[in-house]
């Protein structure tokens, strides 16, 4: 069944989602910095399993946002979502912008998938979806284009080495992060 209501109450899928976050919660408090490492989730999960989800293996929490922070703790999820957010919030600021009186429906449509993309992640694993990770990023690089046309091209060229700037910091604060794990 769906994740929603079903006779006054909440229905098994969204009961057994409510479960995983909580005891999503209860990881991260233990695992705040770091997490608990890529690709680990399911392996330390069990251990914070209640027992309503007792006997089930759970390999994904059903929150893209939440399992990033879970397994790379605040210092990757920082990294991953300003470099998710950063295209949807240039392209944001750009349709703000705009002085064209006449819509730009590309930006729009491109803004509005992105922006469901990062709502769906909160309640759904689809980042770790292959085929729906590849249309995010080819998405987010169209969002990163969009943001940048028009731009006269020195406030461009000072956006882009912004960019480059805030994904430079991203990469260091990824590699002292490995560094620490002993990767």
């Amino acid at each position: 069944s769906g994740l929603g209501f079903v006779g006054g109450g909440l229905d098994q899928s969204a009961a057994y989602r409510v479960s995983f976050y909580r005891s999503g919660v209860g990881m991260l408090r233990d695992f705040p910095i770091y997490g608990v490492g890529l690709g680990n989730f399911a392996g330390v999960f069990r251990a914070y399993q209640g027992p309503s989800l007792a006997g089930l293996t759970v390999e994904h929490v059903h929150s893209s946002w939440l399992e990033v922070l879970l397994e790379s703790g605040l210092a990757g999820a920082a990294f991953l979502i300003t470099v998710c957010l950063w295209p949807l919030a240039a392209l944001g600021a750009r349709l703000r912008a705009s002085r064209d009186s006449r819509p730009d429906w590309v930006g729009i449509g491109i803004f509005a998938a992105l922006a469901a993309f990062v709502l769906h992640g909160c309640v759904e694993f689809s980042f770790q979806i292959p085929g729906d990770a590849i249309l995010f990023v080819a998405l987010a690089a169209a969002a990163a284009a969009v943001s940048l046309h028009g731009q006269p091209p020195a406030e461009a060229a000072m956006r882009a080495r912004r960019s480059r700037r805030a994904l430079a910091g991203g990469f260091a604060v990824l590699v002292v992060t490995c560094l620490s794990f002993g990767f």
